[in-house]
């Protein structure tokens, strides 16, 4: 039995709820003098109460029989009881916005703090409270579908309440289970649907319209708020307007509720309370002190400042070197990258005539050149190497490892002896132009081998 009055005739009426596992957290009323007189009720005198002594070592039973009253019990002021208890490091400021609705009859508000403040752990510590209070069985979150796993993952993850997310095709399932007359809403006590999903009037408007829920709480809300009126409204609007009757708790979120027009920001406002704003293209902030909480960074600073250590920050200035594009990384733990890191230059060696300076990190490739072009050198023999006396390998190595570090000017004196060659080409292309009355067709050198012609 839950509460005992009567009615507005004078009959005494009885509220109570199930326990039994078949009726649990049913809730039902009755009229004591019909059930009498039907002779199916029967009311139980605390006079003829028997008392039974607890046979559970160390009084077990018992305990638990208390701790389940206890938390049955529903605090009767507006203090925090389980909200700041959450997987959470809770800031001082984060507890207002759950502190100051549970002082209202009705908690309808506006949650307008900065980005980054932590709205999703605000709306958390006050449904938290919420369903403390016996206010939060019947549990709906309207946002946008990129936002559906972040939500259901904070509000499982640091208050344990579970959200089910239901989209058009979960909606559907839900139908095809339960019998015609029923309303797939009816199915979850608490959920997480889309905005989109929810906007389709044709599918969702008839069961909005049959059902209610202890908590409402849209995010991103400055998405529904009236920008046109008449045929002009959007129909995530027209949702908001129908969610709002729907509840005795309505919560809105959003970091930018105001888009600079106040007739957008009034219909947000009317959502809580129809009365709040009378004209709405001209009100003031007395108008809605009692139904947001709107702060940035800059007024909640102290509070940061104590739980938040600060960051330090410098401008670090790291110049570029000379050489930076010239050449190729070396390899590590080699004398040129030693000297690279202390700040020194590359040593440099002349190239052979005509060789292109070409680089490879392992080497490879210039060693095979360098053999190729100049088989005389890096006491090489005819052979390709072979019979070089001995003790001439590492002095073979050396050279090799110093033809690798020739980069930044053999680079530089590649691409003056290409633009060279190509300047004194120039003139020879331009006759073989003019000679070609007006076609153009590549010279031949004479000397080379005419090629063969293919047949047609």
């Amino acid at each position: 039995m839950r509460n005992l009055g009567r009615s507005s005739d004078g009959q005494q009426v009885v509220d109570v709820v199930g326990v039994s596992p078949f009726l649990r957290e049913k809730e039902a009323r009755f009229l004591v003098e019909v059930e009498k007189a039907a002779g199916s009720f029967r009311v139980l005198q605390p006079e003829d109460t028997a008392l039974v002594s607890d046979p559970s070592p160390q009084y077990r039973d018992s305990l638990l029989f208390l701790e389940a009253h206890l938390r049955r019990s529903v605090p009767a002021d507006a203090a925090l009881v389980v909200g700041h208890r959450a997987a959470m490091d809770a800031l001082p400021y984060q507890l207002l916005p759950a502190a100051k609705p549970l002082a209202m009859p009705r908690q309808r508000l506006l949650i307008a703090d900065a980005v980054g403040l932590g709205k999703t752990l605000e709306c958390g510590i006050l449904c938290s409270e919420l369903i403390r209070r016996g206010r939060g069985k019947r549990l709906l979150v309207v946002t946008t579908k990129g936002m559906l796993v972040q939500f259901q993952k904070e509000f499982w993850t640091r208050f344990w309440i579970p959200l089910v997310r239901l989209d058009s095709v979960g909606i559907q399932r839900i139908r095809e289970q339960i019998p015609t007359n029923q309303n797939p809403f009816h199915d979850y006590d608490k959920a997480i649907v889309s905005v989109d999903t929810l906007k389709n009037d044709r599918e969702y408007r008839c069961y909005l319209d049959n059902a209610n829920w202890d908590i409402i709480m849209i995010d991103e809300c400055q998405s529904v708020a009236e920008r046109a009126r008449g045929a002009q409204r959007s129909q995530r609007s027209k949702l908001a307007e129908r969610l709002a009757t729907r509840t005795e708790t309505l919560i809105l979120l959003s970091a930018t509720p105001q888009d600079g027009k106040p007739e957008s920001f009034a219909s947000l406002m009317n959502r809580l309370d129809p009365t709040a704003i009378a004209d709405p293209s001209q009100y003031d902030k007395d108008d809605i002190k009692d139904r947001d909480v709107r702060r940035f960074r800059k007024d909640v600073s102290a509070d940061l400042r104590s739980s938040v250590k600060e960051r330090d920050s410098a401008d670090v200035n790291c110049p570029a070197s000379d050489q930076r594009g010239a050449g190729v990384r070396p390899a590590q733990g080699s004398e040129a990258a030693r000297q690279r890191r202390q700040g020194q230059s590359w040593p440099a060696v002349q190239n052979h005539p005509g060789q292109e300076p070409a680089v490879e990190p392992d080497g490879g490739a210039a060693n095979r050149a360098h053999s190729a072009q100049a088989p005389g050198c890096c006491n090489h023999t005819g052979s390709g190497g072979h019979g070089r006396p001995p003790g001439a390998g590492a002095a073979a190595d050396r050279h090799r490892t110093s033809r690798l570090l020739q980069v930044p000017a053999a680079a530089a004196a590649g691409q003056a002896q290409g633009a060279a060659r190509l300047a004194a080409s120039a003139p020879q292309r331009s006759q073989a132009l003019r000679t070609g009355a007006g076609t153009c067709q590549p010279s031949r050198d004479e000397d080379a081998p005419a090629r063969a012609e293919p047949k047609p």
